[in-house]
C-alpha cells in the first residue's frame, strides 16, 4: 500500500497541475458564442449570489471562508481517505429567465456527483472550500483565514460537477465542473506554508449582466499563504493570489481579466481566543481589452477575530479602499470598506450566522467603471426534531454602478437591488443520506425598469456522501 506521504505528494502535485493547464487554457481558449440574444439555463451554483456559509477556523480566533463548492453536501463523513459524494435536485422555477414579463416556468434536474480525497484523513471536511467570486477583484469573495492543522501537513483534492436539464426548455441545460485542491505543510518553529487552487467551468447567474443570455466562463484562482508565529501572541501572514477568467460570449470579451493579490496581516494575541490585526492589501486588475480600464487597488483595515467560546466565534474588519485607474481620463475613488462574520449558537439545536460587507466590485457593462456593493445577510437554523432541521435564509445586496448609462430616452446612473430570502426542511435518515425540502424568493429592483425581475424556486433534493 502506498504510504500517505505519497497519496499527498499526489495532490499537491494536482494542485499545481490544475494551476498550469488552466492557465493555459486562458491564453488559448474556445471558440465565443457570438449570439447575445441566446437565452441558457440559470443554475443555483452562483459565483456572485451563492450565501455565503461561516464555516470556524481553528488558526487565529474567528471565522474562515466559506464553501459555495461542496457545503451542502460535504459535512461529517465516515473516517477515510476518499469520499464520494452525489446529489440530486428536482426543481420548479417559475420564471427561468429573470425577466420582468412574459415568465416561462420550466421543472429543473441538477445532478451532482463528486470526490472528495483527503490525506491524512479526516472525519469530517474541515478545510475550508475556495469561495471565488467573478466581479471582485482579486477573485476571493470573503476573506479566507485557513485552518492550522496539528500534523506536519494535511490535503485534500475535490472534483464536483453540476450536470443542469431542463423539462422543456432543453436548449438552457448546461453542465458545470469545479476541481480544487489545498495543501499545507506545518515546518518546525512556527512557519506554515499553504497552497491552494480551483479551477472553474462554469456560469454566473441569469440576469446579473446586460444581455439576457448566461454569462458562462473559465476561471482559475491559485494562492499561496505563508505564516509565521513569532512567540505566543505575534502571528505574521503573507498572501499571495492570481485570479484569472475569460467568459465564453464574444459579448463579454471585454470582461476578461487577469488579477494578481498581495496582502500582508499583523496579528496580536489580546488573549489565547481574541486577537487584533492590522491588514494591506494590493491588487493589480488587468484587462485584455480596452474597453474596461486596468486598475490598481490599495486597501488598509483594521479589525478582531474571536472565537470567545463554543458559541460565538467572528471577525469584523473596517478600512479605507483606493482604486487607481490606469485611464488619465478616469478619477481615483477612494471609500469606506468593511467585511464582518459572526456566528452565535445561542443552544445546540438553534444558531445563526451573519455576514455583512461593503467593497469595490468589477463592473460588467461597459461605459460604466465599477460597482460599489453593499450586502448583508443572515440565517437561522433551528433544530426541530432528532432528524429534522430547518433553516432561514435572508440576504439583501445594493450594486450602485459608477458612471452613467442610457436604456432607451433615459440615462442615469444604474442601481441595483436584490432581495432574497429562503426557507428548508432538512431530514436525515442516516449521517450519510439527507432529504432536503424548500423554496427560495429572489427579486431585483432596478432603477431601469428593464433590469426588474422576480423570480420564485421550490426544491427537493437527496444527498447521499460516504
Amino acid at each position: 500500500m502506498m504510504s500517505e506521504r505519497f497519496y499527498a505528494f499526489l495532490i499537491a502535485a494536482i494542485v499545481v497541475a490544475i494551476s498550469c493547464s488552466s492557465a493555459y487554457a486562458e491564453q488559448a481558449p474556445g471558440p465565443k458564442d457570438g449570439d447575445s440574444t441566446a437565452l441558457t439555463a440559470s443554475q443555483p451554483v452562483a459565483a456572485e449570489e451563492q450565501p455565503a456559509a461561516v464555516k470556524l477556523s481553528n488558526e487565529e480566533p474567528a471565522p474562515s471562508g466559506s464553501s459555495k463548492t461542496s457545503s451542502d453536501i460535504l459535512g461529517k463523513v465516515r473516517s477515510g481517505y476518499v469520499h464520494p459524494f452525489i446529489s440530486i435536485t428536482e426543481s420548479f422555477n417559475d420564471n427561468i429567465f429573470y425577466t420582468p414579463d412574459n415568465k416561462i416556468s420550466d421543472f429543473d434536474t441538477l445532478l451532482s456527483p463528486g470526490i472528495w480525497i483527503a490525506v491524512p484523513r479526516l472525519k469530517e471536511r474541515e478545510v475550508p472550500a475556495i469561495e471565488t467570486a467573478t466581479m471582485t477583484p482579486g477573485g476571493l469573495a470573503m476573506s479566507s483565514f485557513p485552518t492550522k492543522y496539528p500534523g506536519s501537513y494535511q490535503t485534500y483534492l475535490l472534483y464536483r460537477a453540476d450536470i443542469e436539464r431542463y423539462l422543456r426548455n432543453s436548449s438552457e441545460n448546461t453542465t458545470s465542473h469545479t476541481l480544487e485542491g489545498a495543501f499545507q505543510y506545518n515546518f518546525r518553529g512556527g512557519l506554515s506554508v499553504d497552497v491552494d487552487d480551483q479551477f472553474l467551468k462554469s456560469h454566473n447567474p441569469r440576469a446579473t449582466s446586460e444581455f439576457s443570455e448566461l454569462d458562462k466562463f473559465q476561471s482559475n484562482y491559485f494562492s499561496t499563504v505563508l505564516r509565521y508565529e513569532l512567540g505566543d501572541r505575534t502571528l505574521l501572514r503573507l498572501d499571495y493570489g492570481h485570479y484569472g477568467i475569460q467568459y465564453t460570449s464574444v459579448d463579454n470579451d471585454f470582461r476578461d481579466r487577469a488579477d494578481n493579490a498581495v496582502a500582508a496581516y499583523i496579528f496580536y494575541k489580546l488573549r489565547s481566543r481574541l486577537a487584533v490585526f492590522i491588514e494591506y492589501d494590493y491588487i493589480r486588475v488587468r484587462y485584455e481589452q480596452d474597453v474596461l480600464s486596468d486598475s490598481t487597488e490599495h486597501h488598509v483595515f483594521a479589525g478582531v477575530r474571536w472565537d470567545i467560546t463554543a458559541r460565538s466565534k467572528g471577525m469584523v474588519k473596517v478600512g479605507y479602499g483606493i482604486k487607481d485607474f490606469e485611464n488619465p481620463a478616469l478619477a481615483n475613488h477612494g471609500d469606506l470598506i468593511l467585511e464582518a462574520q459572526f456566528d452565535h449558537q445561542f443552544t445546540p439545536k438553534r444558531s445563526v450566522q451573519l455576514t455583512a460587507s461593503r467593497k469595490t466590485n468589477e463592473t460588467d457593462i461597459a461605459g460604466t467603471d465599477f460597482i460599489i456593493s453593499d450586502k448583508l445577510r443572515a440565517a437561522y437554523t433551528q433544530r426541530l426534531a432528532t432528524k429534522i432541521t430547518g433553516t432561514v435564509d435572508l440576504s439583501y445586496t445594493d450594486d450602485e454602478y459608477q458612471d452613467v448609462i442610457t436604456i432607451g430616452s433615459e440615462t442615469n446612473k444604474l442601481r441595483n437591488k436584490y432581495y432574497n430570502a429562503g426557507a428548508a426542511l432538512r431530514y436525515d435518515f442516516r449521517d450519510w443520506l439527507k432529504f432536503d425540502a424548500g423554496l427560495t424568493y429572489s427579486k431585483r429592483v432596478s432603477n431601469f425598469s428593464d433590469f426588474d425581475y422576480v423570480n420564485k424556486t421550490i426544491f427537493i433534493r437527496l444527498t447521499a456522501t460516504l
